[in-house]
C-alpha cells in the first residue's frame, strides 16, 4: 500500500480567503497527521508539488509557521512543536515520482482533470497544477505496472470518499488515455483501518479464505456502495488455492499487502468493478501469449465452465488468480500464479 499526501495538508494557507479559523484547521490537520507520517513508511509526496510549495515559500518550517501564527494572533500554539512534527515530511519525504523507475512519460496538460475539482481549487494554482500532472502520470504508471494499491491522504471533501483522475500522457510518442479512481483517507483512523484490514486478511486467509474475501469485500463496498453483497454470489476456494500462495512457483514470499491485493482482485472481478473482458480481468487462454489461443473450458456433461484470469499485479513479479466461472453462475477460485505465461488452472 502506498499513500500519497495531498499538498493541501502541507502548504501554508495563502490568499484572500484565509481566516483565523482556516489557520487553526490547517494546524490541526498537521498535528493530526504528524504521528501517522512519522511512523508509517508507506506515504509519498509529489516532489514537483513540493518544489512549487518551496518556491512560493509556503512550506511549514519554523519561520513560516511563526509568521503565520503572529499574523493571526494565535499564541497558544507552539510553532516550534508543529515545525518539528513537519520536518520529516518536508525534508526527507519519499517521492511519488520516483516510485516507478524507467518509465519516461509526460503529461498532456490540456487534458488533465481531477473530480471533484475542489481538490485543486483549495491549493495555490501552481501547486495544484504540478500535483494534478503528477497524479495523472502516476495513475498511468500504476495501470501499466499493475501496482494498484494506492490511496490519497487528504482533508475531507463533502460528498466524496474517492476522486477520479483523468487525462492523457505521451509514452514513446504515443498518446495514452488515463483514468483512475483514488480512494480517500481523510483521517489517520482511515489509514490505520486500511493497515488493520491487511492484518486481518493475512491472519485468516490460510484457514478461512472465504472470511478473508468478506473482509476485502466489505472494505471495498465502503468506498463503492454500488457493488452487490457478497452473499449474492456462490464462491468456493479449491484445495490448491492456499498451497499455490504459500508454495508458489517462483518461491516468492508474499507479504500482508500482497495477500490483500489477491483478495481485492477477486472482489473487483466477481463484483464486476473490473470490466470483463478487460486488461485486468480476461479469459484464461490455453497459451497465454497467443491472443488466438482458445479459452480454457471444463465440461460437466453438456454444461461448460469457463476459465478466467485476474491480474492482481504486473511488472517483474506478476500475480494472477485463475478461477472458473461456472455455468450455474457460481465461482471456483483455483490458484495463484507468479509467472505471466503460466496458464495453470486446476480442474
Amino acid at each position: 500500500m502506498t499513500v500519497v499526501v495531498d499538498p493541501y495538508l502541507i502548504a501554508i494557507p495563502s490568499g484572500n480567503e484565509v481566516s483565523i479559523d482556516s489557520v487553526r484547521q490547517y494546524i490541526g490537520r498537521l498535528l493530526n497527521w504528524d504521528e501517522t507520517f512519522r511512523t508509517n513508511p508507506e506515504y509519498v509526496v509529489s516532489s514537483s508539488a513540493m518544489a512549487q510549495i518551496y518556491t512560493l515559500n509556503l512550506h511549514p518550517d519554523y519561520t513560516n509557521l511563526q509568521r503565520l501564527l503572529n499574523v493571526y494572533g494565535i499564541d497558544e500554539i507552539s510553532a516550534l512543536d508543529v515545525a518539528e512534527g513537519c520536518r520529516t515530511i518536508i525534508e526527507n519525504y519519499p517521492q511519488m515520482e520516483g516510485k516507478f523507475e524507467g518509465v519516461d512519460i509526460c503529461c498532456q496538460d490540456e487534458k488533465k482533470k481531477i473530480i471533484p475539482d475542489e481538490i485543486q481549487k483549495r491549493m495555490p494554482p501552481k501547486v495544484a497544477d504540478a500535483f494534478c500532472s503528477a497524479l495523472v502520470m502516476t495513475s498511468y504508471k500504476i495501470e501499466i505496472l499493475g501496482d494498484d494499491d494506492w490511496s490519497l491522504a487528504t482533508a475531507p471533501v463533502e460528498g466524496y470518499n474517492e476522486i477520479t483522475v483523468s487525462g492523457a500522457v505521451i509514452d514513446n510518442e504515443k498518446v495514452e488515455a488515463v483514468k483512475k479512481i483514488w480512494p480517500l483517507l481523510v483521517t489517520p483512523a482511515d489509514f490505520k483501518e486500511l493497515i488493520s484490514v491487511q492484518v486481518r486478511i493475512f491472519e485468516v486467509f490460510q484457514e478461512d479464505p472465504l472470511t478473508a474475501l468478506k473482509i476485502s469485500w466489505e472494505r471495498i463496498k465502503q468506498t463503492d456502495p454500488s457493488i452487490p453483497e457478497l452473499d449474492n454470489f456462490s464462491v468456493k476456494f479449491k484445495d490448491q488455492f492456499i498451497p499455490s500462495i504459500i508454495k508458489n512457483s517462483l518461491g516468492y514470499i508474499l507479504f500482508e499487502k500482497d495477500i490483500q491485493r489477491v483478495f481485492d482482485g477477486i472482489t473487483n472481478a466477481i463484483s464486476n468493478r473490473w470490466r470483463y473482458p478487460g486488461d485486468k480481468h480476461h479469459p484464461l487462454r490455453e497459451v497465454i501469449q497467443l491472443r488466438s489461443s482458445h479459452q480454457q473450458i471444463r465440461r460437466k456433461g453438456t454444461l461448460v465452465d469457463r476459465a478466467r484470469r485476474i491480474e492482481v499485479s504486473a511488472g517483474t513479479n506478476p500475480l494472477h488468480v485463475h478461477y472458473w466461472k461456472c455455468n450455474d453462475g457460481s465461482y471456483e477460485i483455483s490458484n495463484l500464479t507468479c509467472e505471466h505465461d503460466d496458464p495453470t488452472i486446476y480442474m
